[in-house]
């Protein structure tokens, strides 16, 4: 079994804010193992809990997913500040794994037509507190994105998951024969609409958790031979062990030896759209922003001064819209790209309530990166409990009205709502 040797994981933090969040780990008694892959990826064991039960992973400052998913974002490779679109995008680890490689000023659009999955992607986009991750619910094979619009995409389609068989020991009885051909459809219809809003020059990976070969290398040969796309070979990440590709047309194509590698099965593959030259930054368009805002405000959406928004000088560029109260963060560059009238979100920052507003616990986007004067900054895990255990904190300071954040050791978790006499902190989910 995968978990005998571990759960593989990502931190969710910045570089440095990586020793605090390691310590706060081993506070709890788990054993890390670093990959080599990135320096924010990790194998856990031991510990006084189940990883998804620690400290870290209930205040969203660790995501747990299979170590073969790592790939395809490495494989992406963002550059810092670039705009990414990920078009299957959840549950989001992907999504939000690419949020953290194009870094604080990089922006990426998450896809996810599915109502079911796409709540879940929002939810964790607001676990993690990726401000720099705005989500839509676009159908993947129609998307609302002028032609060449994008350097950097990644196509992670519906599949027949053979890669996952360890999990699912069922998954290659269920998905045979004719029961695949929609998903080879599908997976070309999407391929067709990557390529479409894809800039010349711009980079598409292509990945799967399957090891059938119509689903993969079969599908590159499809891009390559329909559309002119150059596969671009990856150099295999350190610390995997891969398999050789099942068509030799396919040269450079990635195939996870899922026991071997202590993951799962999984292909992924990168291509380069022909052509020279590079989609312009669509931030830039002033035109465009004030065309999507003015839509927004036609929808009932109003949009908010920062300076009511504590806090939002730490976010990235874009504006602040109140939809019912509930304040969102909608990234600049999303405004200039997406067709106005498109429906999509940002992640929530909170509400504007009667005195003021009102920070949601969960936006680590509007904490100062070192705890002030008036956070509460606890050096045992022991309060940390406490509060999410339901049992309030009391402060030894001056009474306060407005939500306290709340920090371990100088790493930032949340907000904590203030109580009674004013004394007294909890952690909600508010």
């Amino acid at each position: 079994m995968l978990e005998d040797q571990g759960r593989s994981f990502r931190l969710i933090c910045q570089e440095w804010e990586r020793p605090m969040l390691l310590e706060l780990l081993a506070a709890e008694g788990y054993t890390l193992e670093p990959l080599p892959a990135h320096p924010l990826l990790m194998r856990a064991s031991g510990g006084e809990a189940a990883l998804g039960s620690s400290l870290a992973a209930r205040f969203g400052r660790l995501y747990i997913q299979d170590a073969a998913s790592f790939i395809a974002p490495l494989a992406l490779d963002p550059r810092p500040g670039e705009t990414v679109l990920d078009m299957c995008a959840s549950p989001g680890g992907k999504s939000t794994f690419l949020a953290q490689l194009a870094g604080p000023d990089g922006v990426v659009m998450a896809n996810e037509p599915n109502p079911q999955r796409l709540a879940t992607l929002r939810q964790n986009i607001l676990r993690l507190s990726m401000a720099n991750v705005a989500s839509l619910d676009s159908p993947g094979e129609k998307l609302p994105i002028p032609d060449g619009s994008l350097n950097a995409i990644l196509l992670d389609p519906p599949c027949s998951g053979w890669g996952t068989a360890e999990k699912h020991p069922r998954v290659r009885e269920l998905w045979q024969g004719d029961k695949v051909e929609p998903l080879k459809t599908l997976q070309r219809k999407l391929l067709k609409e990557a390529i479409r809003v894809l800039a010349p020059g711009g980079r598409l990976v292509y990945s799967t958790c399957t090891t059938n070969v119509e689903e993969n290398e079969a599908q590159v040969l499809h891009a390559v031979e329909t559309y002119g796309m150059r596969i671009d070979p990856i150099a295999p990440p350190p610390g995997y062990a891969f398999d050789e590709p099942e068509l030799d047309e396919t040269p450079g194509v990635l195939r996870v030896a899922g026991e071997l590698s202590a993951a799962q099965g999984h292909f992924v593959a990168r291509m380069v759209k022909p052509g020279n030259g590079s989609a312009a930054a669509p931030e830039h368009d002033d035109d465009a922003v004030n065309a999507s805002l003015e839509a927004l405000e036609r929808k009932g959406g109003v949009v908010v001064d920062v300076d009511e928004v504590p806090g939002a000088e730490h976010l990235p560029a874009g504006e602040l819209v109140a939809f019912k109260g509930q304040v969102r963060f909608l990234p600049r560059a999303v405004l200039a790209m997406l067709r106005p009238g498109t429906r999509w979100q940002g992640m929530a920052l909170g509400r504007l309530t009667a005195g003021g507003f009102r920070v949601q616990s969960r936006c680590r986007a509007l904490m100062s990166p070192s705890p002030g004067a008036e956070a509460l900054n606890v050096t045992e895990t022991e309060p940390l409990e406490d509060l999410l255990a339901g049992r309030g904190h009391f402060l030894d300071a001056p009474a306060r009205t407005k939500p306290l954040p709340l920090y371990y050791r100088g790493l930032a978790l949340g907000w904590l709502a203030v109580k009674g006499d004013g004394r007294r902190v909890l952690w909600t989910e508010k």
